[in-house]
């Protein structure tokens, strides 16, 4: 791994702003003298693999940054987790220190003499999925920084951060920040629309990098017409399929920003993106392979690359690592479209048939009262499972009505097996920690 000097990219943005959080701010210079601050502190620890709580904070930031500029081999843990779930996480991915109250110390139950070290790559991260516990992929410092656009029309950019910052998301969002001398604005609150909105505005953000769930949250809640007024220059989708009524309102909202849909995984890394307003992607990528070089296929409905920038370990994995990746993603071609479908773990089984909620959900929002929808399974003990709907409904619909409206609108549109057995108005859709609709039940 090539250990970039970062004192030198720090110091040479000097007062211009790195991060603001609720109306603090730090900038470059601020940095560039923690970071050799930590870097002292990394030579007198103990030799080994590195916990680190990954809080947006400057300090938390230059300690990351200081590690890889050494070589240390890194975890990145969840910042907001209880201090138990993030010991065992850390132990899991083979850390033997542990960062607290701004110092480093062995982690018990580990032996610093014989600290694991990484099948490989240098920087441990957790996957971000809906279900089930995470993996933790190991990534080199080139093939995180290889995804990275570096431009002059990015250089001074504000960055609004909606991803917790140990994800693979948040930490391209970073990147993306440090590599161009922008700044990365935080936000008091992923989960209040208005507010996030009036500090998109307070800050000037000009950068938004965010999951489909995330902005419909956003439009629904957070008052839409309010960010015509933002500077907003790059839109950045990912981590869930993404419809093409979004990327409308998003293109009336933002006709002079740049939009893209990206697909990545945590442990695929950057694998292609989209930026012709288009749900889905083209079917030449099928045959031509992505402007990028990263060669596509379908296999029964699942969508399979050959990546770039995968890592190059992942704990916990079941699969062989071949070099064809699965990616649990089904797909679907559309004439000269290829649309995505949802996740291959996502599918309720509902006596034996698989019922795809996201179909389901698009059903849903067609109807006149619903606004958004969130479909899951219930566990039956007839059937093994059935389908159950969470949804967010105009403020002046009467809920029984709507129950019944839309009970009749689904036997007319849906299969007897695809029917919701369970409606539910509720006010907000539940997103996971990365933003994303969460598909477990309840």
């Amino acid at each position: 791994m090539q250990t970039p000097d970062f004192r030198d990219l720090l110091t040479r943005s000097g007062q211009r702003t790195m991060l603001e959080r609720r109306g603090q701010t730090w900038p470059y210079a601020q940095a560039a003298s923690m970071l050799e601050q930590n870097t002292h502190l990394l030579r007198r620890a103990p030799a080994g693999c590195l916990g680190l709580p990954f809080r947006p904070g400057a300090e938390e930031i230059a300690l990351f940054l200081a590690a890889v500029q050494q070589g240390r081999p890194l975890v990145l843990l969840e910042g907001e987790t209880g201090e138990e779930e993030a010991l065992r996480t850390a132990r899991r991915a083979g850390a033997n220190l542990i960062w607290a109250n701004g110092s480093i110390t062995p982690l018990a139950g580990s032996s610093v003499a014989r600290a694991p070290e990484p099948a490989g790559g240098g920087i441990a991260i957790l996957t971000s999925g809906t279900t089930g516990e995470p993996k933790i992929a190991w990534h080199g410092w080139e093939g995180l920084t290889g995804p990275v656009r570096r431009s002059q029309e990015l250089e001074g950019s504000r960055w609004l951060l909606t991803y917790p910052l140990h994800l693979y998301a948040g930490l391209q969002v970073l990147l993306h920040v440090l590599l161009n001398g922008g700044a990365l604005v935080v936000p008091a609150s992923r989960s209040d629309p208005e507010r996030i909105v009036e500090e998109i505005l307070s800050s000037r953000v000009t950068c938004i990098s965010a999951t489909p769930s995330f902005w419909t949250q956003l439009l629904l809640f957070g008052g839409a017409e309010r960010l015509r007024s933002a500077p907003v220059r790059q839109i950045t989708l990912g981590g869930e399929a993404c419809r093409q009524a979004l990327l409308d309102r998003l293109g009336d909202l933002f006709p002079a920003a740049r939009l893209v849909h990206i697909y990545a995984t945590t442990e695929l890394g950057r694998c292609f993106s989209v930026s012709d307003r288009r749900e889905g992607f083209p079917a030449s990528f099928l045959q031509k392979g992505t402007p990028d070089g990263v060669s596509i296929r379908i296999q029964e409905g699942e969508l399979e690359v050959k990546p770039r920038y995968d890592a190059e370990h992942v704990v916990g994995a079941t699969e062989p690592v071949g070099d064809w990746r699965a990616t649990g993603d089904l797909v679907e071609v559309r004439g000269d479209r290829v649309l995505f479908m949802g996740r291959e773990e996502d599918l309720i089984n509902v006596g034996g048939y698989k019922v795809n909620p996201l179909r389901v959900e698009r059903v849903l929002e067609e109807h006149e009262l619903v606004l958004k929808a969130r479909v899951y399974g219930r566990a039956s003990s007839l059937v093994g499972s059935v389908v159950a709907a969470d949804l967010v409904c105009r403020p002046d619909a009467d809920p029984d009505r709507v129950r019944d409206q839309v009970g009749a609108f689904c036997r007319q549109h849906l299969h007897e097996y695809e029917m919701p057995r369970f409606l539910t108005v509720v006010p907000r859709v539940d997103l996971s920690t990365a933003g994303k609709t969460r598909r477990k039940e309840g």
